[in-house]
């Protein structure tokens, strides 16, 4: 059974040598990393175990690595007018990436093309997510 986890960006080096290698898919959030950075530490979990590793990088995209391919997807635009809340926007890309890519392997689509296509729709629901207020859909209005 795939199992999937979501690192915080205050895990530790210890903690990923704890998990990642129990892990099929791993994702973490490196917003302010530099790609330099961000594909180091990319091939540092894959190479613990998980088959694909994902890093979110906030309004710069996400970038995954399977061990072969490093993909880097770019956000969708949000207009400003529609734009609400990016809370949750890292949550919804890893959910659509990981329902989309496993139903792509259930269908015998696996390799470099799934992934690219399982990231691109991932983008798409993560914008979607920004046009939410509230994480939950519930917004809290803060007077000073």
């Amino acid at each position: 059974m795939p199992i999937s986890f979501d690192f915080s960006d205050d895990s530790t080096d210890e903690y990923f040598e704890q998990i990642a290698p129990f892990v099929t898919y791993a994702f973490m959030p490196m917003g302010d990393a530099s790609l330099e950075d961000i594909k180091s530490k990319l091939e540092w979990v894959k190479a613990l175990g998980p088959q694909i590793v994902c890093a979110s990088r906030g309004s710069k995209g996400s970038v995954a690595y399977d061990g072969e391919n490093f993909y880097e997807q770019g956000i969708k635009p949000v207009a400003p007018e529609d734009l609400k809340d990016a809370m949750a926007a890292g949550d919804s890309l890893l959910t659509a990436f990981l329902v989309t890519y496993l139903s792509k392997q259930k269908a015998g689509e696996g390799g470099a093309d799934a992934i690219r296509e399982s990231l691109d729709f991932a983008a798409s629901f993560a914008a979607e997510t920004c046009k939410v207020e509230g994480s939950w859909g519930h917004p809290l209005v803060y007077e000073n």
